[in-house]
């Protein structure tokens, strides 16, 4: 009888327990009205960085520049001496040397700049130039070009013993695009190294093409025979 007592006293309690639940299940778990509330701490600020300084180069009191260019020590008429900031293609300024001038002067403010000079007629755009040197406040900086990266250049087209006239194509060792046309005989400047010359003499059933390379160096004036058989 004793051992029917605590059980029908455990089956009294579990009755219970599930009686204060929808569909007899447990109820709601109410909150410790004793504990202590949690600090939630706030999102740490996003750090934004301040943006770099300007920079301290083409700002300040000037430099001067002076651009010496010239071909095999002569002036050259037209040459456009053209300056620009180090890394930028935009030209900052220029010069064009007339009337037998040698050098153009420049008042830029601090900074690296860069300085080029086509050479006027070339028949490849042949040009000189320096870069990346410093101008500083106050003081004066000279670039001298001599062009003896380009040649004056005349081609003798040789038939039979006797110079012919003709058309000349040229293009360098390994290009598709020919120049624009010289004649045989005729003088123009152009960048040295070598070039593969298309020779053309006469015309109909007596016309021959030739095609050779020829050599140039650069820095000076050259006539070169072109030999056709």
């Amino acid at each position: 009888m004793k051992r029917l007592g605590t059980t029908l006293g455990v089956l009294f309690a579990v009755a219970m327990l599930f009686s204060g639940c929808p569909n007899g299940g447990p109820g709601p778990v109410e909150p410790d009205a004793g504990a202590e509330p949690v600090d939630v701490a706030p999102p740490a600020p996003e750090i934004v960085e301040p943006p770099p300084p300007p920079p301290a180069e083409y700002t300040g009191e000037p430099g001067t520049l002076i651009v010496e260019a010239t071909f095999n020590g002569q002036a050259i008429e037209g040459a456009e001496v053209r300056v620009h900031r180090t890394g930028q293609e935009a030209v900052e300024t220029s010069i064009t040397l007339t009337g037998g001038q040698t050098q153009a002067t420049f008042e830029l403010p601090p900074g690296r700049y860069d300085v080029s000079v086509p050479f006027p007629g070339s028949l490849d755009a042949a040009a000189d130039g320096q870069q990346g040197f410093r101008i500083e406040t106050g003081r004066t900086k000279r670039v001298t070009l001599p062009f003896d990266g380009v040649a004056q250049v005349t081609l003798q087209c040789n038939r039979n013993g006797r110079n012919t006239n003709g058309t000349i194509r040229l293009r360098r060792q390994g290009a598709t695009d020919y120049l624009p046309e010289v004649r045989c005989q005729q003088e123009f400047y152009i960048g040295g190294g070598t070039w593969e010359a298309e020779v053309t003499v006469g015309s109909g059933r007596g016309g021959v093409q030739v095609t050779t390379n020829v050599h140039i160096q650069g820095g000076g004036s050259i006539t070169t025979p072109i030999m056709i058989q």
